[in-house]
């Protein structure tokens, strides 16, 4: 994006929204951003990242190419090579400014967890009874595996400047989708929720089976106690455990993080 003329990308998003009739406020709201990342992008004092390329274009109705050149394409005639080599530039400069990489430090940890988690998972699947009670209790620790991937590996280092800049409770990063109302991501406490979140992932690929079937049996021999024996009772008591296990040791420390270093 380096060879975008700024202001002449803001006078044509301008130009653009008006024509359909939107304020800066609806054109936001389509992009789950603020009005005032809107508005720098129209006065010229910023332009978007990259993952907002396509639903800017979209929303503003006309294509990628046009939104990079700034201009309408009025004919469909075919573009000339020097053209395509220019937008290629310009898209191609978007995309290095977000290159990810993998975290190399991670590799290593990660695949001896995950290996431990599977062996763990084929054990208790196929070696014990694998019934209803396990199944409620080893879905934190299949999440665990899903979510260690991302976090130990490809999660984001640093989030888009747009995060700084406005307040945005919204992550949409490849298979990620997090939206945490109440709370505004950016680089201060970004970096500490994926640090907790690795940790979690971690201990739970390693701890998990062996946690649970401890609660497990504090759990069917509190529903004896009761006279609660029933086998809906006691699905339905280590499917609340499950989910309980999930609000306070996930999402309420993220929640707090998230506020501590917002």
């Amino acid at each position: 994006m380096q060879n975008i003329d700024k202001a002449e990308f803001g006078r044509f998003v301008s130009s653009l929204r008006r024509e359909k009739g939107m304020t800066q406020k609806e054109l936001a709201t389509q992009l789950f951003i603020s009005d005032k990342a809107v508005s720098k992008w129209e006065t010229g004092q910023s332009i978007p990242t990259v993952d907002l390329l396509i639903p800017l274009a979209e929303a503003l109705g006309v294509t990628v190419t046009e939104l990079l050149e700034c201009r309408k394409m009025e004919t469909p005639q075919p573009i000339p090579v020097e053209d395509v080599e220019t937008i290629v530039k310009k898209a191609v400069s978007y995309k290095d400014s977000e290159k990810r990489t993998i975290n190399k430090r991670w590799i290593v940890p990660y695949s001896i967890c995950g290996i431990i988690a599977l062996i763990q998972m084929y054990y208790f699947r196929y070696i014990v009874a694998f019934d209803m009670l396990m199944m409620n209790m080893l879905i934190p620790h299949m999440l665990s595996v899903i979510f260690g991937a991302y976090f130990c590996l490809f999660a984001r280092k640093k989030l888009p400047d747009f995060y700084d800049e406005n307040k945005i409770n919204f992550i949409s990063d490849g298979i990620l989708r997090m939206n945490f109302p109440g709370i505004a991501f950016n680089n201060s406490n970004w970096p500490n929720i994926v640090g907790y979140i690795r940790l979690w992932c971690i201990m739970c690929m390693l701890f998990m089976p062996v946690v649970f079937i401890l609660c497990l049996n504090v759990i069917i021999d509190v529903m004896f106690e009761i006279g609660l024996y029933a086998d809906t009772a006691i699905n339905m008591a280590t499917t609340g455990f499950t989910l309980a296990f999930l609000v306070f040791t996930l999402i309420i420390p993220v929640y707090f993080i998230g506020k501590k270093y917002e």
